[in-house]
């Protein structure tokens, strides 16, 4: 980490613990963090600078500042040479840091992978994310993060050729993971992340595929008649094209092959996870099991977050 990244994090840490012993900064946090963050600092930040918190349990909560490299903010997919100087730059004197604050603590504590989402797309995981997020696990990588982090890919490339990958470095500031591709590296994470836990989500085969075919089926289509096949120049959709064939082995089409596939899944992962490192679940089951599974008080007057039927995920960034 660069001196400029170092005094960046303090930076970040200083915020938190301000976050948690001062309400009316808290509440500031809250409800303009990028305001209240530039005030507090005396400066301007750049525009391509994005603040972000996201509230945990009553106790916890993450700051997020980070460079926004998303198509909208940039003006179109980074292209590779760009990607390759954002990686090699990382974390950079702007770069991603996630800081936990805990009240009880009345200090701020760096987030690190507790949580591998193992289950597939359209399993729940965007209700799993927000739900992870409430509970105070910490930012939860889902595949509607994949555009704020086109230099990733790579990753997830080199991966699948068996190569080494700094998946420490790559998930810096993430308390999770869930859905496409991160479900597909389970193994992986598992070996880098020894201490984190494994949740399956699963879900009748049968409403799994319709809601596959409906959804995150269409948007790879579309895909790949916009850019006549999906390539490794594509950007980062394109890059999760040739994840998502894999694992169906191109033939998502054939709904008896797909389902077979989907439970072939479900299947190895509980024979490789051991069960004291395991949760299988499904959404249906609210918060008590996760809760359990987390060592967590479950909320108090709060129901289990309903997220991203398919009229949501036609909404999602990068949908």
């Amino acid at each position: 980490m660069t001196r400029a990244g170092d005094e960046l994090a303090e930076v970040c840490r200083r915020l938190v613990r301000k976050g948690t012993e001062d309400e009316a900064f808290r509440r500031g946090l809250l409800a303009d963090p990028r305001s209240t963050v530039e005030q507090e600092l005396g400066v301007k930040l750049p525009a391509e600078i994005e603040v972000r918190v996201i509230q945990g349990t009553q106790e916890t909560f993450s700051l997020i500042i980070a460079p926004d490299v998303s198509p909208d903010a940039r003006g179109g997919e980074l292209s590779d040479e760009e990607l390759e100087a954002s990686a090699a730059g990382w974390p950079g004197p702007w770069g991603r840091w996630s800081i936990e604050g805990e009240t009880r603590r009345g200090e701020g504590q760096g987030v690190d992978l507790r949580i591998i989402g193992a289950g597939l797309g359209r399993t729940g995981t965007m209700s799993l994310k927000t739900a992870l997020e409430e509970l105070g696990v910490g930012p939860c990588y889902h595949m509607s993060e994949l555009r704020r982090h086109p230099e990733h890919p790579r990753a997830w490339v080199a991966a699948s050729r068996g190569e080494p990958v700094d998946w420490k470095g790559v998930l810096r500031g993430y308390g999770a993971t869930l859905d496409w591709p991160w479900c597909t590296y389970y193994k992986e994470l598992m070996r880098a992340f020894p201490d984190a836990k494994v949740l399956l989500s699963v879900r009748d085969p049968e409403e799994w595929y319709e809601s596959v075919a409906a959804t995150v089926y269409c948007t790879f289509k579309i895909h790949r008649y916009l850019t006549h096949g999906p390539s490794p120049r594509s950007g980062p959709v394109g890059k999760e094209s040739r994840i998502w064939g894999d694992t169906f082995s191109g033939w998502f089409e054939d709904r008896e092959h797909a389902i077979s596939i989907f439970e072939r899944h479900n299947e190895e992962v509980r024979v490789h996870v051991p069960d004291d490192r395991l949760l299988v679940y499904e959404v249906g089951e609210g918060w008590g099991p996760l809760c359990e599974f987390l060592g967590v008080r479950v909320p108090v007057d709060k129901p289990f977050p309903r997220s991203n039927g398919y009229a949501a995920f036609w909404n999602l960034p990068g949908a």
